[in-house]
């Protein structure tokens, strides 16, 4: 599972670092670079420490499945 939703998180931030193209007011195309923010790399961060944390807290409770 923790393969998974890293991979996917992998997937999304580089798409959503990608350059974005907009079209001003009188009609000329833009093209800038997406930054994400910090607060997405820390939450993506605290997302996947807690799986850990839960993992580790699973095999505690269950020794044998280990």
């Amino acid at each position: 599972m923790m393969v998974l939703c890293g991979s996917a998180s992998t997937i999304i931030g580089k798409l959503m670092s990608q350059e974005v193209e907009t079209t001003s007011d009188d009609g000329t195309v833009v093209t800038s670079a997406f930054r994400h923010p910090l607060v997405m790399n820390v939450l993506m961060f605290v997302g996947e420490a807690s799986l850990l944390l839960y993992l580790r807290l699973y095999q505690m409770s269950n020794p044998e499945r280990t």
